[in-house]
């Protein structure tokens, strides 16, 4: 987990997903490190935020730098992170 993950496929949920996917493919990213902070690229910026994984790693919660809690359900593997929540489905693979 602890890592730099570019966003190699989505799954949009909903239609406003829909409409930003290609900008999330293009520029999406995530990087985690071991002190639980989170920095990269989604729907939007992330600067300094956090990361909290539960239930042995089937779940991660995002918060970022205001605190706004983003849950997915996860499924982690060496080389890839898939992130699914109610709007979208992320697949990651390493940078």
């Amino acid at each position: 987990m602890v890592n730099s993950w570019k966003v190699t496929e989505i799954e949009a949920k909903t239609p406003h997903l829909d409409s930003v996917k290609n900008d999330i493919l293009a520029n999406g990213n995530l990087t985690f490190t071991k002190d639980g902070h989170v920095s990269g690229t989604l729907e939007m910026d992330i600067n300094d935020g956090t990361y909290a994984l539960t239930k042995k790693g089937k779940n991660l919660v995002i918060k970022d730098e205001n605190g706004t809690p983003y849950p997915f359900e996860s499924t982690i593997t060496d080389d890839k992170v898939i992130l699914d929540s109610k709007e979208m489905k992320l697949t990651l693979t390493k940078k």
